[in-house]
């Protein structure tokens, strides 16, 4: 006779299926506030000088 495993086999794990979006959110975040910084920088600037010359 042959001995039984007390654990039933597992079939071999596959890897798991890639189904989302792989977009660099952060880095488009990243971009996105730099640019709205600098914008920000730049009309402060133009309104100092702005009122300045007046």
């Amino acid at each position: 006779m042959t001995e039984l495993s007390k654990e039933p086999e597992t079939p071999p794990v596959a890897p798991p299926v890639k189904t989302g979006d792989e977009t660099p959110l952060l880095l488009y975040a990243g971009i996105a506030i730099a640019a709205l910084a600098g914008a920000s920088v730049l009309g402060i600037v133009y309104f100092k000088r702005k009122k300045k010359h007046q």
